[in-house]
């Protein structure tokens, strides 16, 4: 993982709300992005190369409850013949990681996601790209032991046995 993509913030002030904070974070990274807002959360995408792929990122957050949400959809979809194999595995790798994996087996699709419920004042820059940082550190664990699931034909086990986890 390329840690220059999390540089520390460039900003000597505040911003006044959470997506101020996400915005002014957004920026110093240089990373454009689209902005939407959905029901009570205000949503930034945004595509991201990492060294192995290119993946979506998005930081959601919610001024009211102080709720920041960051999620990568892993750029894959899950074979239906695998997916108790990926149950298995996803299940296993939640034990081992602060971020957290979810798998929907209908769609068949994984997103790794950090949350973090916020006190009174505004997150740093340097803690919101802790939580990208993390985010993208958990997908980079555990994407290889999944696709040697989906494409090599290994279990579960002997994915979590070749990642050294």
């Amino acid at each position: 993982m390329n840690a220059s993509i999390y540089p520390m913030a460039q900003s000597n002030s505040m911003p006044a709300s959470l997506a101020q904070c996400i915005r002014t974070y957004l920026s110093d990274v240089e990373w454009s992005h689209e902005e939407s807002a959905r029901k009570n959360w205000i949503r930034f995408k945004a595509r991201i190369m990492l060294d192995h792929a290119t993946v979506t990122t998005m930081i959601r957050c919610q001024e009211e409850t102080r709720q920041l949400s960051v999620y990568t959809h892993a750029p894959l979809y899950i074979p239906a013949e695998v997916c108790q194999e990926i149950l298995a595995f996803v299940t296993r790798a939640n034990y081992r990681t602060p971020a957290r994996i979810e798998f929907d087996p209908n769609q068949g699709r994984i997103k790794f996601c950090v949350d973090a419920a916020l006190p009174d004042s505004d997150p740093s820059l340097s803690f919101i790209g802790q939580m990208v940082q993390l985010n993208h550190d958990a997908l980079d664990c555990f994407m290889p032991g999944i696709l040697r699931i989906c494409f090599g034909g290994i279990s579960a086990s002997e994915a979590w046995s070749e990642i050294g986890t």
